[in-house]
């Protein structure tokens, strides 16, 4: 099978932007569980 990308890709823009973007789980069939374990670890990893 032939390798699509290299084994380490040089991504510097990607890999900066990366540092500070954080993805939060988000679409319609989350509950309400759900939406405060999300909401609980967002408070412990500000504090």
């Amino acid at each position: 099978m032939m390798k699509i990308w290299p084994a380490r890709c040089e991504c510097p823009v990607s890999e900066r932007s990366a540092e500070g973007v954080l993805s939060l789980p988000m679409f319609p069939e989350l509950t309400q569980e759900e939406i405060k374990y999300v909401c609980d670890k967002l408070k412990e990893w500000s504090l």
